[in-house]
């Protein structure tokens, strides 16, 4: 059986970069903007809709530099099921 963690990692600069939002960098670099991400509140809730699921971990000073981005749990299910398939 093969298994596979496929997650990346990226900057609070290469989200608004690739994402396009108009989110100023001050709200994006909170706990409490990807708590509210990560959780799918109304309106934050895009990313777990997806089927991703995100992970950060705080600076010394509390903010955000990067987040940690994957498939959830249902997903990774489906690409283990095809890896094994065509395996």
């Amino acid at each position: 059986m093969i298994a596979r963690q496929i997650e990346i990692v990226k900057s609070i600069k290469e989200v608004q970069q690739e994402t396009g939002t108009k989110e100023p960098r001050e709200n994006l670099v909170t706990q409490s903007f990807w708590r509210s991400c990560r959780a799918g509140d109304p309106g934050m809730d895009m990313i777990v809709k997806e089927g991703l699921e995100l992970e950060f971990t705080p600076t010394e000073d509390g903010q955000v530099e990067a987040v940690t981005i994957r498939l959830n749990a249902t997903w990774r299910g489906v690409l283990q099921r095809a890896i094994e398939r065509w395996a």
